[in-house]
């Protein structure tokens, strides 16, 4: 089970690396997540924990899953396999 401590890490790490890789600003992500620039900013310096609600509208935006973000791809298909 992940601590809050390395799933924000996880989260942080993922996201950035993934909205990238996507060319999308922080403003964009923002904009398609419905929440405030800040918002995302805090989230991929690991200051904040976004709910699940949250979660599941940055993974859609980005066109991955909640577990991707949590867990990083390469952890998450171990898991299922």
């Amino acid at each position: 089970m992940l601590k809050d401590k390395e799933a924000k890490r996880n989260i942080a790490r993922y996201l950035v690396r993934v909205r990238l890789e996507r060319n999308m600003s922080r403003y964009a992500l923002a904009k398609a997540v419905d929440v405030a620039t800040i918002q995302i900013s805090r989230i991929e310096n690991g200051e904040q924990m976004p709910g699940a609600g949250m979660l599941a509208r940055i993974a859609e935006a980005l066109g991955v899953t909640s577990d991707d973000l949590l867990y990083g791809p390469e952890k998450n298909s171990q898991n299922q396999g």
